[in-house]
């Protein structure tokens, strides 16, 4: 590892058998590959073409950190000893409905929208964007605490609905296999307010 350490030439299978000899699991030469090249290259900045990088030491560093862990949790999940979650790619398409805080920046793009002009500069729309968050003072109400409590439980539920598929099993709460996450408020469970956050608003179309 000090190789990679220090930003030297390495290769996917040197990754790859570093993990080997580390934890005992033998990640796919493709999956480390494909991993490398479509998911990290434009993070990271690699190549396109070669599997064979020679690149910014701090980079390579966080590449291999993220495979060792990868590696680290395969190997607690085939102990019994924690559980990986997976997402089905069919899913990722829906993305802000699963993920808060693309519910929060949709909310505040809608009202940046509003504010549209053809002569509207930059500094304007920074003031506009910091309004967005924190509301107007006029019809505009601000991201707040209440808000963003409302956010989460719609895409808790949500993310449940997908789960609650013929392909998976289980729910969020299942999933997280611990009674003190079950801790959910019970008005808010009958509420069904929270499943119908004002997604005109958030989407930009009211």
């Amino acid at each position: 590892m000090d190789r990679h350490a220090e930003g030297t030439i390495t290769s996917i299978t040197g990754i790859q058998q570093a993990i080997a000899d580390s934890y005992g699991e033998q990640i796919d030469y493709w999956s480390i590959y494909y991993l490398l090249h479509d998911k990290m290259k434009l993070l990271y900045g690699l190549l396109e073409d070669s599997p064979r990088f020679t690149h910014d030491p701090n980079r390579l560093k966080h590449i291999i950190q993220f495979l060792f862990k990868y590696a680290y949790a395969l190997n607690l999940e085939k102990n019994n000893e924690a559980i990986i979650c997976y997402m089905d790619e069919s899913y990722v398409s829906i993305g802000h409905q699963v993920q808060p805080i693309e519910l929060v920046w949709a909310y505040v793009k809608g009202y940046i929208a509003k504010q549209f002009s053809s002569s509207r500069t930059l500094q304007q729309l920074i003031e506009q964007t910091k309004k967005g968050f924190n509301g107007d003072g006029v019809g505009h109400e601000g991201v707040s605490a209440d808000m963003v409590r409302k956010m989460i439980s719609h895409t808790h539920k949500y993310c449940n609905m997908l789960i609650d598929d013929l392909l998976l099993k289980g729910t969020i709460d299942d999933i997280k296999n611990a009674d003190g996450y079950k801790q959910a408020d019970e008005k808010e469970e009958d509420d069904d307010e929270d499943d119908d956050i004002n997604t005109g608003a958030v989407n930009g179309n009211e």
